[in-house]
């Protein structure tokens, strides 16, 4: 008799060290998929990292507001002048006058 419940605690302690393993593997991959994301994000949104990470205050305009088109020029005019403004602004620029329907040439 002390033999099976051996045998059955031995077989318990094996599949909860199964579980714990195939835990920590999802959780790796998740840790991983989180790491990759953030990566990707942080390349392509620098300045919002760059403030977020500085703990430096900034504003959040969307596209849908009718003031969205003169802070946005702002912007442009302002990085342009400081030499910070960067072809992918450009392109970023492009669909936010797409999306507005504002008929915009390159370089304007």
């Amino acid at each position: 008799m002390f033999g099976i419940n051996k045998d059955k605690k031995i077989k318990e302690l094996e599949t909860m060290v199964d579980d714990m393993q195939d835990l920590c593997e999802k959780s790796l991959r998740l840790q991983t998929n989180f790491f990759t994301s953030y990566v990707k994000m942080r390349n392509k949104y620098t300045r919002f990292f760059d403030l977020i990470e500085r703990g430096i205050p900034f504003l959040v305009v969307k596209w849908e507001e009718p003031y969205a088109e003169t802070v946005y020029n702002m912007i442009k005019e302002s990085e342009i002048e400081a030499g910070r403004w960067t072809e992918m602004d450009e392109k970023v620029y492009h669909a936010f006058c797409t999306f507005k329907g504002i008929d915009k040439q390159e370089g304007e």
